[in-house]
Order: structure tokens, then sequence, then C-alpha cells
């Protein structure tokens, strides 16, 4: 190649290099050039992994979460219809307060609060009792398998020698989200009636003819 150059002519070798340089222009605008438009959008597609491999890493790391609230919720109380859950929550906590002689003078509006996998029924109550009552309450509240929890708590004396207590208590409950229905419960639960009576088949008879007859004899 060397020697093919030294024996061109100054001219030819400016034309030869011209001629190079036109071809490596060409070639890059027609191959190399046109990759730069995936060279973005494969920067682009990269961008959008890794904000997705962040966002899985993320709630993979609420799964101990989501595990804690599972094993809050007790298998009979997995099957509680939407429509039911308020007053289920609500029946619940005042049985385990009338069992345990505490006193609710009032309770705030229970709300409702939905994720991915459970709704919580919440509620805030203010009741009137004694120390041991109200230990026995909140021991009752969380035992057998129950999903009420005492969010917060706040307690004040109501009288000089503390034999009587003001407390202040958000009771929180947790369902799952998509429970069946309280009718697919009746009708799971309802007996089966006998089978019915299969139908009697019908016998039908056919009376003979006596064709042969009419040809030997025909009318006349």
């Amino acid at each position: 190649m060397k020697k093919f150059w030294d024996q061109l002519k100054p001219q030819e070798r400016r034309w030869l290099t011209i001629i190079g340089c036109i071809v490596f222009v060409t070639m890059n605008y027609f191959f190399i050039w046109p990759q730069f438009k995936e060279w973005s959008a494969n920067t682009a597609r990269m961008g959008a992994a890794r904000s997705n491999l962040a966002k899985y890493t993320a709630e993979i790391a609420h799964k101990p979460d989501y595990e804690h609230k599972i094993r809050t919720i007790s298998p009979d109380e997995q099957n509680i219809a939407p429509e039911d859950q308020a007053v289920h929550f609500e029946e619940g906590f005042r049985e385990k307060a009338v069992e345990n002689g505490v006193q609710i003078q009032s309770t705030s509006r229970p709300s409702t609060r939905a994720d991915d996998f459970t709704m919580e029924q919440r509620t805030t109550i203010q009741a009137l009792t004694g120390e041991k009552n109200l230990v026995d309450y909140l021991y009752s509240l969380g035992s057998s398998g129950s999903s009420v929890r005492v969010e917060s708590m706040s307690l004040r004396p109501v009288d000089m020698n503390r034999y009587q207590l003001h407390a202040d208590l958000t009771l929180v409950e947790s369902y799952f989200r998509n429970p069946s229905s309280s009718a697919a419960r009746t009708a799971a639960g309802a007996k089966p009636g006998p089978p019915a009576a299969a139908p009697v088949p019908t016998t039908i008879t056919a009376t003979p003819t006596n064709r042969l007859g009419l040809l030997k004899h025909p009318t006349p």
C-alpha cells in the first residue's frame, strides 16, 4: 500500500484523499449516524428499567409489613363482607368493653383505609375505666386471634386517688380486601335440599293395523 502511494503523483494523492473522505463520510451517514437514535432509545429503556427496579425493591422492602398484616387477620374474620365490616368492628370492641367493665362514653365515626391487600376499620373511643379493667380490656382485644389492635392511647386520671381513668383509644381492625359476600356465605352454609324426583317415562303403545287384510279384501 505504501509503495502504491509513493507511485502516485501529488494531484492523484489529493484526489484519492478527497475520494477517501467522501467515502468515509458517506459510510458514516448511512451506517453510523442512524445508530445514534437507537443509542438514545436504549438509554431511555435503561433508565425506565432502573426506575422499575427501584420501585420493585421498595415494594419488596414492605414484605414484612404485609406479612404482619396477614398474620393479624384471624381466619374467622377473613370472610366478613365489606358492608358488614363496620358493624362487626364496632360490635367486637363494644362486647369486649362490657365483658371487662369498661364504660365507653363516646366513639368517633369509623373510617376506612385500604391498601393492596387489606381494608382497615378505624375509630377513636373515649372510655371510663379502672386500671385493671383497662389492662384486661387491652389484653382481650389482642387475644384469641383477634385482628383488633390499639394504634394509640392516652390516659388521664379522673379523681385525685386515680381509681378511675379517662382513656382515649384509637382502635384499628384489618380485613381482607376481597372477602366473600354475606350472600355467598349464606348460600354455602345452607343445607342441600332433597334431590329432585326423576321424571317418570311415559310408555306409548301403538295399535297395530291389519294392512294386509285391507289389501286382500279391498272395499268395493
